[in-house]
């Protein structure tokens, strides 16, 4: 693990045909074929499988149906996105950066990420100040492949494992997380295409985006051969 994240640290500082040969050091064939292919991320940090999980299916599907009864058309799973909402899923499940409070006392929620991985950290407030924090990091942690700003919705219970279904629902009685997910209210005409979603333990996660991904969509497990990005 500590030579994959040397790896990408350097690649922010040296030639690209250096970097080619530091990875190609420390990943065996088949994880540098993956590095690329999943824009420049180790392959323990890519969140997951490149398929999806039943937890997973059925939120996209439930997320799809409503926003269907509304007229808005259907958002793919993706690539980009799920790598993101899984990474803060398991940041949020083991670390708890949701929480601290910021320099000004204020507490941190569940759009917060950690200092102890690979991504700028740093604790989201209720006043959106510190919105690019969230934002980017679909840029961030693709490495520019997914080249947009994304948004998130997350959801705690202490039950395990979550429903989905009570996931989306919980959601449903936020009008904030309404609009976002329905695209009303400031949300109205921006058009989402895309979406990734991520559980862990206690935790969900799903973001949502406009661009559709470049590194593509992801199938149910069951439809294709699950083996890490």
């Amino acid at each position: 693990m500590m030579n994959l994240r040397l790896s990408t640290h350097v690649i922010r500082c040296f030639s690209v045909e250096f970097i080619l040969i530091v990875i190609m050091f420390h990943f065996p064939s088949e994880a540098f074929a993956s590095f690329l292919s999943s824009g420049g991320m180790p392959v323990q940090d890519a969140g997951g499988a490149n398929c999806l999980a039943t937890q997973e299916i059925e939120l996209v599907k439930l997320l799809n149906d409503y926003r269907a009864r509304r007229g808005l058309s259907k958002v793919t799973a993706s690539l980009s996105l799920t790598k993101v909402a899984r990474i803060h899923a398991d940041d949020l499940q083991n670390n708890r950066p949701d929480q601290g409070k910021d320099a000004r006392g204020m507490k941190c929620n569940m759009h917060s990420w950690s200092s102890k991985g690979f991504w700028k950290g740093g604790c989201y407030t209720g006043d959106h100040l510190y919105a690019d924090l969230m934002r980017q990091k679909p840029r961030e942690l693709t490495a520019n492949a997914y080249d947009d700003v994304g948004y998130e919705a997350a959801y705690w219970n202490s039950n395990t494992p979550i429903d989905p279904q009570t996931v989306i629902e919980s959601w449903l009685r936020s009008s904030d997380h309404r609009a976002l997910l329905f695209e009303t209210n400031k949300w109205e005409g921006i058009n989402f295409v895309s979406v990734g979603v991520g559980f862990s333990n206690n935790y969900a996660v799903i973001w949502i985006g406009t661009l559709k991904d470049p590194l593509g969509s992801l199938l149910p497990c069951s439809q294709t051969k699950q083996k890490q990005l």
